[in-house]
């Protein structure tokens, strides 16, 4: 495998947090092994999150869109937005929230001048699929018509992290789907996102890992079996990828999910579309939030596509770039 040698001077300071991480883990009594685990996981990193700095760019805390239930959303506008980036958090759908993010979601408006609304879609177990989906269109409805009047004009990007990631990719399917994909959406932000909610290998050999993420998947999809997980709807790897926008792809080595991401980036690619993949050494999952050197280098990268995808010219003929 190509090393990407920039990265490899983030190596050691990801290692040292690596192990500090994992020891914290080890000894947290957190799950999903039952909905009221689940719940109890929830409440407790949601008492975690730190309220938003008041220098920083603050949001703006709307109920939207046209379809019952409305969505909550957290809404930042910088100064001249040149765009609009539509931002579904990570947690499993169980876990997380928008308003946990909002350091984040404050950084990418900051730093690519783009309205950024960060969805409080519904989550599992009080709201099993497709009610996420629901939300991500009904938002998405709102961005591209009475929402304009709040996050202003211009073009949109899709940002995704882990089951957010999923969520971003099955929100474009069903757009082409249903013929309102539409060009106005850009480009797709996607990291260490979720694609084959049957198991792929990368996380059949992560035990610990593979453990969890089986508690999970039978709480979001109850009394499915692995076969019946593969279906397009649920594991969009299984998708007919086609006519959708390009696309980045982040993704540490050792993420237990790494294997969906590197087969996502192969058939996105392979379907025509325009793709970049961006593979960070010993990072694990969701190692872009932490408070690494490799983390800011990931939202670096991130953040420059974002850009680039906001200020494109009429997309070029597809093409797929690997930094590994």
């Amino acid at each position: 495998m190509h090393v990407d040698d920039s990265l490899l001077a983030h190596v050691e300071d990801t290692r040292r947090f690596n192990e500090q991480y994992m020891a914290a883990m080890a000894a947290s009594p957190l799950g999903f092994a039952t909905a009221e685990d689940a719940l109890r996981t929830r409440a407790v990193l949601d008492a975690a999150v730190a309220p938003l700095a008041p220098e920083r760019l603050q949001p703006q805390v709307l109920h939207v869109g046209a379809a019952t239930p409305a969505v909550e959303v957290r809404v930042f506008v910088p100064e001249r937005p040149q765009g609009v980036c539509v931002e579904f958090h990570a947690g499993a759908w169980i876990i997380g929230s928008a308003k946990a993010g909002d350091d984040r979601s404050a950084e990418i408006a900051e730093r690519c001048s783009v309205t950024v609304v960060s969805v409080e879609y519904r989550m599992v177990p009080e709201a099993l699929p497709p009610a996420q989906l629901e939300d991500a269109l009904n938002v998405i409805e709102w961005v591209r018509t009475d929402g304009r009047a709040v996050v202003g004009d211009g073009p949109i990007v899709l940002i995704g992290e882990s089951a957010g990631s999923t969520l971003a990719v099955l929100t474009l399917l069903s757009l082409r789907e249903q013929g309102t994909l539409g060009s106005d959406i850009v480009g797709a932000a996607l990291a260490y996102g979720l694609y084959d909610v049957s198991g792929g290998p990368s996380q059949r050999l992560d035990a610990g890992a593979l453990a969890v993420f089986n508690d999970a998947q039978l709480l979001v999809y109850p009394g499915l079996t692995i076969e019946q997980r593969r279906v397009p709807s649920i594991s969009p790897l299984y998708a007919d990828l086609s006519s959708l926008p390009p696309a980045l792809f982040s993704v540490g080595t050792a993420d237990a999910l790494i294997d969906d991401t590197l087969f996502m980036y192969e058939r996105w690619s392979a379907a025509g579309n325009s793709a970049q993949l961006d593979v960070y050494p010993e990072s694990m999952h969701g190692f872009d939030m932490f408070p690494t050197t490799m983390a800011a280098e990931a939202r670096r990268r991130i953040d420059a596509f974002i850009t680039a995808r906001l200020g494109a010219a009429p997309q070029p003929p597809a093409r797929a770039e690997a930094n590994v």
